[in-house]
């Protein structure tokens, strides 16, 4: 896995961000992480995979570790017959309350089909720290990178955690 760099044109160092991508193992199993930082390293804020059989679970935390927000994907990973896929980001805690949505925005038939090009949309309270939205633009990229990309021509996308 790599950096994913996004920098506002002519943009100074600090205002950068910088998604990269990791792998821990626990057992037998990869689960995924990224790590959101600022151009000056500062890190803002990690989104790590949590361990479910049916359905993609992540925690958001802010710099500290505290988990922030969590992230709950449908069974079904896969754009099927003009539908978007939803990722419902949750309040953390018992009472769980949808708070946000990552969606990954169905195309169309040529361009899901033929092309390896994705929409996402992200929707999160208005008085979310920027810190938080920064990541959750990390989650959008780890999403993507684990569900919705080609490798060798091939999707990814599939039921639950079987991708």
């Amino acid at each position: 896995m790599g950096k994913y760099m996004e920098h506002p044109v002519s943009a100074p160092k600090e205002d950068q961000v910088i998604w990269e991508n990791t792998c821990a193992y626990y057992c037998w199993s990869p689960l995924f992480c990224t790590q959101v930082t600022a151009g000056n390293g500062e890190t803002l804020g990690t989104v790590e995979q949590e361990w479910s059989v049916l359905i993609p679970v992540f925690r958001v935390k802010d710099a500290h570790g505290k988990v922030v927000l969590r992230i709950k994907g449908p069974f079904l990973t896969c754009s099927c017959c003009g539908s978007d896929v939803e990722f419902k980001v949750l309040s953390p805690g018992e009472d769980e309350r949808e708070v946000g949505v990552i969606t990954k925005q169905w195309s169309g038939f040529l361009r899901e089909g033929w092309s390896d090009s994705d929409n996402f949309g992200v929707s999160f309270p208005v008085d979310l720290d920027v810190r938080m939205k920064a990541t959750l633009l990390g989650a959008v990229f780890l999403i993507d990178f684990m569900f919705f990309e080609k490798a060798g021509d091939q999707a990814n996308d599939g039921v639950g955690m079987i991708s």
